[in-house]
Parts: structure tokens; C-alpha cells; sequence
């Protein structure tokens, strides 16, 4: 399943381990592992505000 949301710069990818595990190792994507619910809202960003 993916998720792109028109105002956010991500695309989110839900599916297997599998097939997270791959895209992971997928050097010529940037792929970063992701909490269920997190939110990608820039207000959202703890470290950086």
C-alpha cells in the first residue's frame, strides 16, 4: 500500500517485512523506516523546531 499526500514531500510504503527489508537495502532510494502513526507534518518535528 502507499500514501502520498499532495502538501508533504514523502511517499509512505506500508507492506510486508519482506518487502520493507528490501526497499531498505535499496541504495538508490532514500528509504527510512517509519512508526505507525508518526506524522511528517513539519510541526511534528521535535528535534528541529
Amino acid at each position: 500500500m502507499t500514501s502520498t499526500d499532495t502538501d508533504l514531500d514523502s511517499t509512505l510504503v506500508g507492506g510486508t517485512r519482506a518487502l520493507v527489508g528490501d526497499l531498505l537495502a535499496e541504495v538508490a532510494l532514500e528509504v527510512v523506516r517509519w512508526p505507525v502513526g508518526g506524522s511528517l507534518w513539519s510541526d511534528a518535528d521535535r528535534v528541529n523546531r
